[in-house]
């Protein structure tokens, strides 16, 4: 594997932490109200799905900068 792959993985990488982990988690949360979970579950499922989407934006900054990093 060389740099431009390294680079190639990391724009990938960027790109999901960056649209999908956020749209999943909000298709997510908006599926559990026809789920049959209780209200408590519900709830807590979507307190964790918040931590994942705040984790995105971070995995993502750290993509960018090892990207930066590589390019310099």
């Amino acid at each position: 594997m060389n740099k431009t792959a390294v680079l190639k993985l990391i724009d990938e990488a960027t790109l999901l932490e960056e649209e999908a982990v956020p749209i999943y988690a909000d298709h997510i949360s908006t599926a559990l109200a026809w789920s049959g979970i209780s209200q408590r579950g519900a709830m807590e499922i979507r307190d964790y799905l918040v931590i994942l989407k705040r984790d995105s934006e971070f995995h993502a900054k750290a993509f960018r900068s090892v990207k930066d990093m590589l390019t310099k």
